[in-house]
């Protein structure tokens, strides 16, 4: 899980919902908001850290709001589709998504 801000429109500045992101793929996210925001904006900012090969690498990704949570609901998802990652934030993505796909999969070599 990474912890996330979300930006209710394109640019990171602002009001700001704090959020960990459980659903990462180099597409989208899932994140559940930890703090509650009143607009969402058809396009939101999602920025966020990674560790990639030893580097952290700050995401600050333009993204479409393609699930918006439910007013009232107990907990607030909100799904996002990433819009134009710059090409060292798509690498990251790719590199940190296919590492954790990698860490799941791994089987101990005496089983």
């Amino acid at each position: 899980d990474l912890q996330c801000m979300v930006y209710p429109r394109q640019l990171a500045t602002g009001r700001f919902a704090k959020g960990v992101i459980h659903d990462l793929s180099t597409a989208g996210a899932a994140i559940t908001l930890e703090d509650e925001l009143s607009v969402f904006y058809d396009e939101v900012r999602v920025v966020f850290r990674v560790q990639v090969a030893d580097q952290e690498v700050l995401i600050e990704a333009r993204a479409r709001a393609v699930r918006k949570p439910e007013p009232g609901a107990t907990e607030q998802t909100l799904g996002v589709a990433f819009v134009n990652l710059t090409d060292l934030e798509r690498l990251a993505l790719h590199a940190y998504v296919n590492s954790a796909l990698v860490r799941e999969l791994e089987l101990p070599l005496y089983a």
